[in-house]
């Protein structure tokens, strides 16, 4: 579904039609819409579209991560695949995914078929950082069924089949990928 830039056309057409909505992407990082614009669709999104069970989407800054936080928190009683690429977060300056991770965990439904996360280029995933916080917020509470992680970090087989030992020791029931090109 492309939206136009004009927001009232927009807001009819998710008034009319948001509760048929089940599968939404976001993925505005290059696009040519301003910020303001991307902050207004999203907030329309969480107004208006209660049923998604499918949400694919880029983090670029912490703004719109706020959003989709909030969003994830309106349809979590309906969520089953999320998919969420960090691979592009702007936070230049502290470039550090653990806060967003933190917070996923605490909005993210009880029970998730699908999780998919885009790490490339994160320092913490180099630096094997986000393993406690995937054992944390997803694993322990057996939430995802299916976990696929995308990263620099497995092109590194040493340090990739430390990472895969441990993901499976503790997973247990979950399903565990490490993706190249796989997403939903």
């Amino acid at each position: 579904m492309v939206l136009l830039e004009d927001e009232i056309p927009r807001e009819l057409l998710l008034q009319k039609s948001g509760n048929y909505l089940e599968n939404f992407g976001y993925r505005l990082r290059f696009s040519f819409f301003r910020l303001q614009t991307k902050r207004q669709l999203l907030e329309l999104i969480i107004k208006y579209c209660k049923t998604i069970r499918l949400l694919d989407y880029c983090v670029f800054n912490d703004d719109i991560n706020s959003l989709m936080s909030s969003l994830i928190e309106n349809i979590k009683q309906n969520l089953n695949y999320l998919s969420i690429d960090l691979s592009n977060y702007e936070d230049n300056e502290y470039s550090n995914i653990k806060p967003i991770l933190q917070n996923l965990g605490q909005t993210l439904p009880s029970k998730l078929e699908y999780l998919s996360l885009v790490l490339e280029h994160q320092e913490d995933v180099n630096n094997v950082a986000i393993v406690p916080y995937i054992k944390e917020y997803i694993m322990k509470k057996k939430r995802v069924k299916y976990l696929a992680i995308k990263s620099t970090i497995f092109s590194n087989i040493k340090l990739y089949s430390k990472i895969i030992f441990i993901l499976m020791y503790l997973l247990h029931s979950t399903y565990f990928t490490s993706m190249y090109l796989f997403q939903i």
